[in-house]
């Protein structure tokens, strides 16, 4: 028998405190659990509103796509990588279809300590308008990650989002 010793990284654990704010989101590149693995557009859209919704909530820093995607199918634990990219709150998640269903999971973490804030999951049959699903499941995020803050900070955060919306809507109109 090889005996192996094997070097672990040592990383201190945070406690968790609902009432902390949070400083910092990181969202890791989603995983597809669809049969067919054929999913890389949706997940990878899917990635991208999220982040392009939460970077609208003020006094939250949201790391950048780029930053992440190193991050994409890694075994590095959540504490490692609270402390590789700064981040309070990592929102880790995976996207599943079938015939006519998709499920969307998604998971709020506390990284520095490693804790469960919240999973949350959305399931339709027939989407439709995969767009108008994935803004749906991104705002349905911003406002629960919003309650931890005043409802004043969550009102700023819709007008500036709104704001964004309409100069969005009218720079991408072809004549």
């Amino acid at each position: 028998l090889e005996f192996r010793r094997v070097l672990f990284r040592s990383v201190q654990l945070a406690s968790y405190d609902p009432t902390e704010p949070i400083r910092s989101i990181a969202v890791l590149p989603l995983d597809d659990y669809s049969e067919a693995q054929d999913q890389a557009y949706f997940t990878s859209s899917m990635h991208e509103e999220l982040i392009a919704k939460l970077s609208s909530l003020d006094d939250v820093r949201v790391v950048s796509r780029t930053s992440v995607m190193q991050f994409a199918g890694t075994t590095m634990t959540m504490p490692e990588i609270s402390q590789m990219l700064d981040a309070d709150v990592v929102i880790e998640g995976s996207v599943a279809r079938s015939e006519t269903r998709t499920r969307v999971t998604l998971q709020l973490i506390h990284a520095p300590s490693d804790t469960h804030i919240e999973t949350l999951q959305w399931d339709r049959e027939d989407v439709g308008d995969i767009l108008a699903f994935q803004t749906e499941i991104a705002r349905d995020v911003v406002e629960q990650i919003s309650s931890q803050y005043d409802e004043s900070v969550f009102l700023q955060t819709d007008r500036k989002s709104t704001r964004l919306n309409s100069s969005h809507s009218s720079v991408s109109r072809m004549p």
